[in-house]
């Protein structure tokens, strides 16, 4: 064992990156696993159910969303990728969203897609009801002060990545919600297309999942009564560059450097006006 150690040590060095497959967990992989204990605006991040035409179904991660503070809502954030066939460009005969909330409570319901965007990797959906905001708080999309991430983070306490991620060890192959606390880890690298790079463990099935801080931005005149958390980007997959990788049992991908949407790019096409469309009293 300890020749086989310094053997991945020494590749790791010669490669710069390197895939452990012998170890429980990569030790760059800060994540928890959702417990009553955790924080409260986990409570917006569900799993959403992917079914297309042969059958076969994939699991992403969507958040119940909004664009205005204390109402309730019914349309949720995640990626494209997570609602087509990537190979043939299909889109799924079939949506759910599942949530398990802090208290033990499970939701589920059935899901449609209301809005996309191909270029920035993007979609809106949209479930039957609104689920009351005593329930369950949306996160918020900022609007009167549509800021950078990496301007939005100088306001936050804390920043919270989220999602269903694939593995074994401890997202219970895409079944369980995990999250990292990266409240330390402060600007953001930029990529293509309004996106940004961040350093935070993730693997398959965390696509679409939040970025999200628990910010005071009361020095910009905005206000947030009910201390909703503010989505940040949604998770688009692994990024180029990074510096560990790990292979969970089951044969689930993760790494250390994960890739975000912006959240602003939900409201080109005017992807804005669905908030009030589907939300409005």
């Amino acid at each position: 064992m300890k020749l086989l150690c310094s053997a991945l040590f020494i590749l790791s060095l010669i490669h710069s990156v390197h895939a452990t497959e012998d170890e429980t967990l990569s030790r760059a992989d800060l994540r928890q696993i959702r417990t009553g204990s955790s924080p409260l605006q986990l409570n917006a991040v569900g799993r959403i159910i992917a079914t297309f035409k042969n059958g076969k179904s994939r699991g992403c991660t969507a958040s119940l969303s909004d664009t205005v503070p204390g109402r309730a809502s019914r349309l949720l954030t995640t990626n494209r990728h997570c609602v087509f066939n990537e190979t043939s460009g299909e889109q799924a005969v079939k949506l759910v969203w599942k949530n398990l909330l802090v208290d033990g409570t499970r939701l589920e319901y059935p899901a449609s897609l209301v809005h996309e965007n191909s270029d920035y990797d993007t979609a809106l959906l949209s479930i039957p009801q609104k689920i009351p905001f005593s329930r369950i708080k949306p996160l918020l999309l900022e609007t009167e002060l549509i800021a950078h991430p990496n301007e939005m983070i100088l306001f936050s306490q804390k920043i919270y990545a989220a999602g269903y991620s694939s593995d074994a060890e401890l997202g219970y192959n895409g079944k369980t919600l995990t999250y990292s606390d990266i409240s330390t880890r402060q600007r953001f690298k930029e990529g293509a297309l309004n996106s940004f790079l961040v350093e935070t463990f993730t693997f398959e099935g965390a696509s679409g999942g939040p970025l999200f801080s628990i910010s005071d931005l009361s020095e910009e005149d905005i206000e947030n009564p009910f201390g909703q958390a503010y989505l940040l980007g949604t998770l688009l997959g692994a990024a180029k560059g990074a510096t560990d990788k790990f292979v969970s049992k089951n044969g689930a991908t993760g790494s250390n450097y994960s890739l975000y949407s912006n959240y602003s790019n939900f409201f080109i096409n005017n992807g804005f006006t669905l908030f009030e469309r589907f939300n409005a009293p």
